[in-house]
This record gives C-alpha cells, sequence and structure tokens, in this order.
C-alpha cells in the first residue's frame, strides 16, 4: 500500500466512525453528548491498559498520536451532533 493510499484509507476510517458515533449518540437522545465523551474516556482507557500489559516502556509518540486521534474523531462527532440537532430544532 502506497503512502497516499494508507492516508486516504485512514481519513476513509476516521469518517466513518465518526458518522458511526454520531448515529448512535442521535439515537441516546438527550445523553448523547454526554455519551460521546464517555465512550471518548473509555476508548482512552482501554488504551493505556493495553499500553500497560505490554509489559514495556510505552511508545510515548504512538500514545500522544492515538490520543489526538481520540480526541478529534470525539470532538468532530459532538460538533455534527450538534449541527443535527439545531438543524431538527430548527
Amino acid at each position: 500500500m502506497t503512502d497516499a493510499e494508507m492516508r486516504a484509507t485512514m481519513s476513509a476510517t476516521f469518517i466513518m466512525l465518526q458518522r458511526l458515533i454520531v448515529e448512535v449518540a442521535i439515537m441516546k437522545g438527550e445523553e448523547g453528548m454526554a455519551w460521546i465523551d464517555a465512550f471518548k474516556d473509555t476508548l482512552t482507557s482501554e488504551m493505556k491498559e493495553a499500553e500497560a500489559l505490554q509489559e514495556r516502556r510505552a511508545d510515548r509518540t504512538r500514545s500522544a498520536t492515538s490520543r489526538m486521534l481520540i480526541e478529534g474523531v470525539a470532538v468532530i462527532a459532538k460538533r455534527h451532533l450538534e449541527e443535527r440537532q439545531s438543524k431538527s430544532e430548527a
């Protein structure tokens, strides 16, 4: 896989995940925003646990990038959820 193909694959994956998160949050109704935050926190905790189980020093760059991606997808999902909620109220 070329570098461009890898970037395209990652971009598509993040878009699909963000959309899926928004759809689940919509089904949660009033609790949608809180659910996104809880989901993000759970992912971050699970990532930290996995790093601890590796019994070696964690790669700080990889860890920081993973957390940044989790945070970014959650922020984008919340923004899209807010947009959809405001459209449905109008």
